[in-house]
Order: C-alpha cells, then structure tokens, then sequence
C-alpha cells in the first residue's frame, strides 16, 4: 500500500513538472512570436536577434539575454546583455504596474545615431557607450494617472540621470491606440489636457561635464580655466539683470554646478496639476518655471 501511495505521490510531482516545463515552453514560444510581430510593426528596426529567453508564470516576468539590434538604415548594431520585465496583472492592456531593466548596453559611436555629435564625443575620449536604463510605473485607468518611478539612464565614464514624474489626465489607451492609426483631432484634444502633477530630476556627473567643458573651450579656441570663469560671468549678468527670484536662484546654482559638477536635482511642485495647454499660451520661460515651482539644487 504505502508502495502504492509513493508511486502516485511520485506520479503527481512528476506529471506537475511535466506540465510546468510544457507551459514554459509554450509560453517561451508565444514570447517569440510576439516578439516577432512586434519587429514586423516597428517601422524604426530593422533586425532583432537575441539568445536565451526565460518566461516566469508564477510572478509574469519576462527575461531576454544577449540581444542584437539594429536600426532601420543602419549598418551598426547595438547590443543588450539583458532585458527584464516584471509585469504585474499582465492580462489588461496596460499592466497597472511594471518595472523593468535594460542593463549592459553597448554601441559604438561610429553608429549612425551619434552621427550629429560623433566628433565631439571621440574628441571628448568616448568610443564606445555603455549603460543601462531601469523604470518602473504604475498606472490608474480609471483615474487617467501615470507615475513614472525611478527612471534612471546611466552612461559609464559619463553620468546618470534619474527622475519621477506623475502626468494626469492621460488615457494611455487611446494614445496607443494613436500610434498606429494617428488621428489629428483625436491628438489635439486628448495631448493638451495631460496634465504635470509633480517631478524630480537628479543627474550624478561622471567626468561628462568636465569633458564637455573642455571640449568646448577648445572649439572657442580657449583654456578650460577661461572659458569657466567667462561662463560664470555671464550667470552672474544674468542674475543681475533678472527680476524673478525664483530665476535667480536657479542661475545662482548652475554657477556653483560648473565649478563643482556632481550632482544636481530639479524638483516640479506645482500646488495643482498644470495641463500642457498652459506651457503653450507662455510666452516667457520664468512663467512656466514660476507655475511649476521649480527649483533646483546642487549636493
């Protein structure tokens, strides 16, 4: 009897890994295809060739190793180590939270992408560029809500820039909806009322700014330590001749930045939720920074 009972027992666990593994592979296949016909409706690439793909059921993430990308009109290819995704409630058409990761990305800057700013780069010491960008969301369809969370982009030998952001007013699925089959009416009503509830931005220098200091007081046939001190005199006009206190301390902050460029954070806290229609009826940029509060600091 207890033979028996370890038998099915061991039945049981088998056939469940069985139909584990079967669904896994089930699943892994309908990635690729989807994959496949997300290439085919993306008029921007023109090629896609990845390695190893992992599909969780239990948690629905989504993981591609060892990626290859080329653009359309593009000789040059751009490589991915890993992509990953971890989606919650995957069934909606937008997935009310999800984060994901693009780490260790390589492309050189003999890609067409650099093609404005190539020689600046290689002048400034860069070959190649290597990152990788991280974001999380979360999204309220009834309410129209979007917060964008920890969004970094990170260049080695370069910096970081890291932000949140929370839009209102913003129906996600008819903007998608837009994107294959743009409607003008449809765009000029829906893209001016999303609104900019609040923000944050902080960019982490790692030698770009001394780089692209340098790189610009060659181009204006200056030292380095002449082209600074000229760049701050021209804050501190600035500051002088600007009324706006708010103005003022944000130039007085991006002087202190060129001497010591670290960090710098620029922080939206409007008292209500500003649509984008009202950007667009400024005339003078001090108003829109008035209107959302901004303020900027350095560590």
């Amino acid at each position: 009897m207890k033979k028996i009972i370890l038998f099915i027992v061991f039945g049981v666990i088998v056939g469940g890994l069985v139909a584990y593994g079967v669904l896994r592979y089930v699943a892994v296949q309908h990635a690729k295809t989807e994959i496949d016909k997300w290439v085919d409706n993306t008029s921007a690439l023109e090629e896609i060739r990845y390695g190893k793909i992992q599909v969780g059921l239990i948690r629905s993430t989504f993981s591609m190793r060892d990626i290859q990308l080329r653009l359309e009109g593009s000789k040059e290819l751009i490589y991915v180590e890993r992509i990953h995704l971890n989606v919650s409630e995957p069934s909606h058409q937008i997935p009310p939270r999800a984060q994901a990761e693009i780490r260790g990305i390589h492309l050189s800057t003999r890609h067409e992408l650099f093609n404005p700013v190539r020689t600046d780069l290689e002048a400034m010491g860069y070959q190649d560029i290597a990152g990788r960008i991280t974001l999380a969301y979360q999204y309220d369809a009834q309410g129209k809500r979007l917060d964008l969370n920890d969004v970094t982009i990170q260049a080695d030998q370069m910096g970081s820039v890291r932000f949140d952001l929370a839009l209102t007013d913003l129906d996600l699925p008819l903007l998608m909806k837009q994107s294959s089959k743009p409607e003008l009416a449809t765009l000029l009503t829906a893209v001016p009322m999303i609104g900019v509830a609040g923000g944050k931005l902080t960019y982490s220098d790692n030698s770009l700014i001394q780089r692209l200091l340098q790189r610009t007081a060659e181009r204006s046939g200056q030292k380095p330590s002449v082209y600074r001190l000229e760049s701050k005199e021209k804050l501190t006009q600035l500051m002088e001749s600007e009324k706006n206190e708010r103005f003022r301390q944000i130039l007085s902050t991006l002087k202190e930045f060129i001497d010591h460029p670290e960090t710098v954070t620029v922080k939206l806290n409007p008292s209500r939720s500003v649509p984008v229609y009202r950007f667009l009826l400024m005339k003078k940029p001090v108003d829109i920074l008035k209107l959302l509060r901004v303020e900027v600091r350095i560590k």
